[in-house]
């Protein structure tokens, strides 16, 4: 699959979408190879860029973002800052989840991006913004009991172990449920 996807970059370098399936094909490699740590961020760079690329040719050819690469691009970020604990990484993906040409496609209300928002905020030290955003997921999707697992992460920071620990009961229960 690899080869076929430079071979299509070579043939058609402007369009989009080779180099985003390069880097998800980066991606799938860095989740599941057995790599060591430096291995594993060279081949999160590689995707990052991949992905980049993909974002801005598909904006140019488009007129407007394609919201999954974006989302991409702020996921492979957050990746990033964990494996190198670099803000400038967590940075660049709170400036894509809080894009407003993003936030006009997906919705600024979406409860997937809140929480992602808001675990990037928490990385970037910002837990009032992390706790405002785990909070309005949870309004609008209460079953999800990763939202609870990282609100309790906030909890614990702030030094609220009761609120934390009730948390971490929702999600467990949650968890339960739906396995």
């Amino acid at each position: 699959a690899h080869e076929k996807v430079g071979r299509a970059i070579e043939k058609v370098p402007d369009y989009w979408r080779p180099y985003w399936r390069r880097a998800l094909i980066a991606n799938h490699h860095a989740r599941h190879g057995n790599l060591s740590n430096s291995e594993n961020i060279d081949l999160r760079r590689a995707a990052l860029s991949d992905h980049r690329r993909a974002a801005g040719l598909y904006q140019a050819g488009h007129r407007k973002p394609n919201v999954r690469v974006q989302l991409d691009v702020a996921r492979e970020n957050i990746n990033l800052g964990r494996l190198t604990h670099q803000r400038t990484y967590f940075e660049e993906a709170l400036k894509v989840l809080t894009d407003k040409a993003v936030l006009k496609y997906i919705g600024t209300h979406s409860d997937y991006l809140l929480a992602l928002r808001g675990s990037v905020k928490i990385d970037l030290n910002d837990l009032s913004g992390a706790l405002q955003d785990l909070n309005n997921a949870i309004l609008i999707s209460s079953n999800t009991s990763d939202y609870y697992r990282t609100r309790a992460r906030i909890w614990h920071r702030l030094g609220q172990s009761d609120a934390a620990e009730r948390d971490e009961r929702q999600s467990a229960q949650l968890h339960e449920l739906w396995m």
